[in-house]
């Protein structure tokens, strides 16, 4: 990524975070997913990238992030049955701890 970040695309964004993730360094992927998010705002990037983002969170135990950004990713494009199942699973979760 360029050091100018507003001369990247998210596209840049979202390849580079794939790399990362494809080598295993899953917290270096989110933290450019995020920096995206940063640069572009949360409407300037697809739902793909907030289900990206969603899937890297919940695979660093960030589940409350995880869950937000399975919201805006699926709130675009409700018919990804993988993500809306994680975020099923998310929100089950999520309701156990707040009962017990």
């Amino acid at each position: 990524l360029s050091s100018d970040p507003r001369s990247a695309s998210v596209g840049n964004y979202t390849n580079a975070a794939r790399a990362f993730a494809i080598q295993g360094k899953t917290a270096r992927a989110a933290e450019i997913l995020r920096a995206g998010i940063a640069t572009f705002g949360s409407d300037g990037v697809s739902g793909d990238y907030h289900l990206d983002l969603g899937e890297l969170l919940a695979q660093l135990g960030e589940r409350d992030a995880a869950r937000a950004h399975f919201r805006e990713g699926l709130a675009s494009q409700p018919a990804v049955p993988k993500q809306a199942e994680m975020l099923a699973l998310l929100e089950e979760e999520a309701g156990q701890a707040e009962k017990g």
